[in-house]
């Protein structure tokens, strides 16, 4: 029987599209690159993609993983669903690891409940908040207290951890989200994957990567390509819900590209094929304005490529206007005039794109993992 030194729990559907799926993985692989043996329990699910955890998300098969059964009825019986699957997780977690728990390993978890009712048995456990709670304060104020140590992916949530839950700041970490330089190939020129990939050779991309839901503002940068008829503006990413209103609201303007979903390995060769990379998180939602940490950012930053984002705290936390071209939130004309501005100033776009690259060294998930375990070190 394998004796593992970090069990990390994820009640998610795994592989997923969504960016927390890549995170949750890519996590698992850098800690296991740091010598501990890695357990990912995750639910067993039903699950449209067939293909198998590590050739999807492409990563090193360095860790185990075990699918944990459950009522699996999230999306068919409404919110009872969803409780019905997360206690049957939690509960069945618990009963797998009375046989795994030692004095030497540890439980690395972003799921409350799990990780609320392990505490009744180890209190070695770190917990990741990617989300802030809206409800339940009372449930999580006493879950909080339970764990070794607490994770913030940004230091707005991490403050609101301490005030709100009264927490110890020194039971909670603030560390951004990160990335994986191997994704991003230097030995391609733009021209060549511009042509494998079947975009425009001669016109200036403007590009968009991930979800298209509301707070990330995918809808605001559709809006300014009216004004932009010369520039193409193309979109990855996204779910076929969301793809779909998106195309019927965007799809016939002419200098409009959407792809749709691609495999997040892949999507580095997107990034990489653009001229100008566009993070339009929209201020309307605390989330997005202050307490978002946004994996795509990274990515764009390791790219190479100027960046414009919405001039926000979250996106200030990562970085500056030394590094990107922040702009007015929620306004299409301010995405036209950066647009603009980048491509009448080659110099400045060749500075921001190589300042914000080598910035991006800084948050690999390798360094990330490190991090969090000389930090776990102390307080486990």
């Amino acid at each position: 029987m394998a004796h593992y030194s970090l069990i990390y729990i994820a009640n998610a559907r795994i592989p997923t599209e969504k960016a927390h799926g890549f995170q949750i993985v890519k996590m698992c692989e850098a800690f296991a690159d740091n010598g501990l043996k890695v357990l990912l329990l995750v639910p067993k699910r039903k699950n449209p993609i067939k293909e198998e955890v590590f050739s999807y998300f492409g990563i090193k098969k360095n860790f185990d993983v075990k699918r944990i059964p459950v009522i699996d009825t999230v999306g068919f019986l409404g919110p009872v669903g969803y409780w019905l699957e997360n206690l049957t997780f939690s509960l069945l977690v618990n009963l797998f690891l009375l046989s795994k728990m030692t004095k030497s390993n540890f439980i690395f978890t972003r799921d409350i409940l799990s990780g609320f009712m392990v505490s009744f048995f180890t209190r070695k456990i770190i917990f990741e908040m990617h989300d802030f709670p809206r409800s339940y304060l009372f449930f999580w104020k006493s879950a909080l207290k339970r764990m070794a140590g607490i994770i913030s992916t940004n230091r707005w949530k991490a403050d609101r951890i301490s005030k709100i839950f009264i927490i110890d700041k020194s039971k909670i970490l603030a560390m951004p989200n990160g990335f994986d330089p191997r994704l991003f190939p230097v030995n391609f020129k733009k021209d060549e994957l511009r042509r494998k990939l079947d975009l425009p050779l001669d016109k200036v991309i403007a590009l968009y990567s991930g979800h298209l839901y509301g707070w990330k503002g995918a809808q605001i940068m559709a809006s300014a390509a009216t004004f932009l008829p010369e520039v193409i503006f193309v979109f990855v990413g996204g779910t076929a819900p969301d793809l779909a209103l998106f195309r019927k609201k965007f799809g016939s303007q002419n200098n409009i590209l959407i792809v749709g979903h691609k495999l997040i390995k892949d999507v580095p060769f997107y990034l990489l094929a653009a001229d100008i990379l566009i993070l339009p998180n929209s201020a309307k939602t605390e989330e997005s304005t202050y307490g978002t940490s946004p994996i795509k950012l990274f990515s764009y930053m390791a790219s190479n490529r100027p960046i414009i984002a919405s001039d926000l705290p979250s996106i200030r936390e990562i970085v500056s206007d030394k590094e990107v071209l922040l702009v007015r939130p929620d306004d299409p004309a301010a995405i036209k005039e950066g647009i603009l501005k980048l491509i009448g100033n080659p110099g400045l776009s060749e500075s921001l794109a190589a300042k914000a690259k080598i910035k991006s060294a800084e948050f690999t998930w390798q360094k990330r993992a490190d991090r969090i375990l000389n930090w776990s070190r102390k307080v486990l």
